[in-house]
């Protein structure tokens, strides 16, 4: 929870980083794009099309809860 900071670090990762992780949470912040019309915090498409591309299968929340809402979360099974 970087407070939208996360695709600066997820696209540093490599493939080979990528390939250790079998679980991940990531807290994007488009709630926050939506409410302050801040571009910065746009990230949530952005972390999971990188995740796809890096062979997780990624999935989100549907509470109401907006912030709660905009959490990606990831699984690759190997």
């Amino acid at each position: 929870n970087i407070e939208g900071g996360e695709k600066f670090v997820i696209n540093t990762m490599s493939p080979q980083q990528f390939n250790e992780i079998n679980h991940i949470a990531i807290a994007c912040h488009d709630f926050r794009w939506k409410k302050e019309n801040n571009e910065f915090f746009k990230t949530k498409e952005h972390i999971t099309s990188i995740l796809t591309q890096n062979g997780f299968k990624t999935f989100t929340r549907t509470t109401g809860t907006d912030y709660l809402d905009d959490w990606v979360y990831g699984s690759q099974l190997k």
